[in-house]
């Protein structure tokens, strides 16, 4: 188990959390906070993406829109993130 401080938010992909903060993503797959890229979206003819975060779970490419990393309310202290796989 990982203790977090207060400000980061475990998010519903396991290995990243959401800094409340700094308002941003970060990935701990390797056991160091890593900053991520964020994309600016796209508009396709028939789709939109909006700004956010492309991660990938278990090699599948997932995207996190920025706009539901925003929704996170701030965690209970002393929340733990398990980081063994289910």
């Amino acid at each position: 188990m990982i203790t977090f401080p207060e400000q980061y938010v475990k998010t519903r992909f396991p290995g990243y959390v959401w800094n409340l903060e700094e308002q941003w993503l970060y990935s701990f797959k390797y056991g160091v906070l890593k900053k991520l890229v964020k994309s600016k979206g796209w508009q396709l003819p028939y789709r939109t993406v909006p700004p956010g975060w492309a991660v990938s779970v278990n090699g599948s490419r997932r995207y996190l829109p920025a706009w539901t990393l925003e929704r996170l309310s701030k965690p209970e202290l002393n929340e733990t993130v398990d980081t063994a796989k289910s």
